[in-house]
């Protein structure tokens, strides 16, 4: 086992995997966690998933959930995946994990992995996913520094990762499209099923983003084969909540009666970012709630008809999404904080520690990085590149960095219409395989691939030129890989 020992089964087992989800085996992570002493056990946590978002909110519910209930102690996070060192993936007071933490954690988890690591069929295309010993990692430096709740997010999917198999009280489900279909399934229902995944036995609360009405239903759907007709007739209804969980109806079969009944908080109905404004280098609006909606509608709708409404938040992350995402994971939190009073006036929030997520690195020409890679979450970005940089008439680069398997076209298709230049950069990482872009530069005659990231950079840069935008989007990995060369040409003073 090499430094990256977290990965060694997983390299072993998932080439010769012919279910992927499946073949992850979560009951490992729960083995490992036994192995090191149960650091998990007596933790209240919260467990965030989604097809996009998962970690802006993951961190911002880590944050409120502390602030709304300051005597609950620090609030651990578990998150992913890492730019540049993978402690950023475990942090208390959104700090990472120091270095001789780390080590001294590792120590005590990689025999126990190790062991346990020789019992897995690797040849059947079993694994251990790298998750588990990071998890392990995770919470034995919780456990060390008095932590009493986290927050964790999900790796991919939820019913079969490795983070699913702690108890938790709460599901947060950020946004439902269709993603990683080669192992999910091709529906956007087989996606909700995995997604649904985290609504386990113990979960008392979900709550759900801003989905449209297709990702709802689907989501409805995949409830109903858990929790029921009775269940899902009340919660995803357009009625009044109920004040308690309804039981299931009769004559359902006991894997229903057996089933968690949580209540269910949606975005749109329930509670929603209102008045959401863009400014420069940041996004405003109001968290609103209705304490008793009589029926789903938009955030639009329930502003006007909000029983609740809280301070009026400036968040330096640009975006709509941000926002939504903001209400989600303050929902959340409220509740888990046992519903305090909604504050009035005006917040400030700092900014995440959280790279990547529309970030600026530089200015004439403006240059961001997000790690855009879908059509969705491209087209977040666009809306804000047009509604806060001018864009169009202001000229516009993109850079595209995304990996097999991801919606190539979909990016490609939104930002092309708005750009000047599209470059297409081969993503380098030893866990990805190479886009196939050429039905993009088939389809657009601006699109030209760049085989060195270097040369993309100089080129987009001189194509945009002082007054224009560079937008380097992609894969976390490219992100990063972006990131490392963008400071690298400031040390050299270019």
């Amino acid at each position: 086992m090499g430094d990256d020992w977290w990965f060694w089964s997983y390299n072993r087992g998932k080439p010769l995997a012919k279910d992927v989800e499946e073949a992850r085996r979560p009951e490992w992570a729960a083995r490992l966690l036994a192995g090191v002493g149960h650091p998990e056990a007596g933790m209240r946590v919260a467990v965030v998933t989604g097809s996009k978002g998962k970690g802006t909110t993951a961190f911002l519910l880590a944050r409120l959930w502390e602030r709304l209930d300051p005597d609950g102690g620090p609030v651990g996070l578990f998150v992913g995946p890492h730019l540049h060192d993978v402690r950023e993936r475990i942090r208390l007071r959104e700090e990472p994990i120091p270095h001789e933490a780390f080590l001294h954690f590792a120590a005590e988890v990689r025999p126990v992995y190790a062991s346990l690591a020789s019992e897995v069929r690797h040849e059947a295309g079993e694994y251990i996913g790298p998750l588990a010993p990071l998890l392990a990692v995770a919470f034995l430096y919780f456990r060390a520094s008095g932590v009493r709740r986290a927050v964790l997010e999900v790796g991919r999917g939820g019913l079969y990762d490795e983070v699913n198999v702690v108890p938790h009280e709460a599901a947060v489900i950020t946004a439902l499209f269709p993603e990683h279909l080669e192992a999910f399934g091709p529906t956007l229902d087989h996606v909700a099923r995995q997604k649904w995944g985290i609504v386990t036995r113990d979960v008392r609360d979900v709550f759900v983003g801003a989905l449209d009405v297709e990702g709802l239903r689907a989501l409805g759907r995949v409830a109903e084969e858990r929790q029921g007709s009775a269940w899902v007739r009340a919660h995803f209804s357009h009625e009044r909540f109920a004040s308690e969980p309804l039981p299931p109806a009769a004559g359902e079969d006991e894997a229903r009666r057996t089933a968690v009944y949580p209540r269910l908080f949606l975005y749109g109905r329930d509670f929603a970012a209102c008045d959401v404004r863009l400014v420069p280098e940041a996004t405003t609006f109001r968290y609103c709630e209705d304490a008793g909606a009589t029926r789903e509608g938009s955030a639009t709708a329930l502003r006007q008809e909000a029983e609740l409404a809280g301070e009026e938040i400036v968040l330096p992350l640009l975006g709509a999404h941000q926002a939504r995402n903001y209400a989600l994971a303050y929902r959340a939190a409220r509740r888990l904080a046992g519903d305090p009073p909604l504050a009035g006036g005006r917040r400030l929030e700092d900014p995440l520690p959280w790279p990547g997520r529309l970030e600026r690195l530089g200015r004439e020409p403006d240059v961001l990085v997000d790690g855009a890679i879908s059509r969705q979450a491209a087209e977040e970005v666009r809306r804000v590149l047009e509604e806060a940089f001018g864009i169009p008439p202001r000229p516009l680069v993109v850079v595209l960095g995304l990996p097999d398997g991801k919606d190539v076209e979909g990016v490609a298709d939104t930002f092309a219409p708005v750009a000047r230049r599209l470059l297409l950069v081969p993503v380098v990482a030893p866990h990805l395989r190479p886009a196939d872009y050429s039905p993009v530069w088939g389809k657009y005659a601006h699109a030209e691939e760049e085989r060195e990231l270097g040369a993309a950079v100089n080129r987009a840069l001189e194509e945009a030129g002082r007054s224009g935008v560079v937008l380097f989007a992609g894969t976390q990995s490219f992100v990063a890989a972006v990131r490392r060369e963008w400071f690298a040409r400031a040390e050299r003073g270019e």
